[in-house]
């Protein structure tokens, strides 16, 4: 969020055009990802990104990975949430 906060034009591409709107109706993309069965039921599958919860603060795997490998004593790093 500290990377799109201040940015309307950002905040508008990142979060608003996702998905078309229908009816003049826009749709908010919050990032998880979901699919409806037979039945119309929602089950939610989880992130689409790669960002983690960690305490309140969103962290990116990507930036935790780069942290990790770029101490000396680190080859290689993955970071699952």
């Amino acid at each position: 969020m500290r990377t799109v906060y201040g940015d309307p034009e950002r905040f508008r591409r990142t979060y608003w055009e996702h998905i078309p709107p229908t009816d003049g109706n826009y749709t908010y993309f919050a990032g998880d990802g979901a699919r409806k069965d037979e039945d119309g039921y929602f089950w939610v599958m989880g992130r689409v990104d790669d960002v983690l919860n960690v305490s309140g603060h969103r962290l990116g795997t990507m930036e935790v990975e780069s942290a990790l490998v770029s101490h000396p004593a680190v080859a290689e790093a993955a970071v699952v949430g």
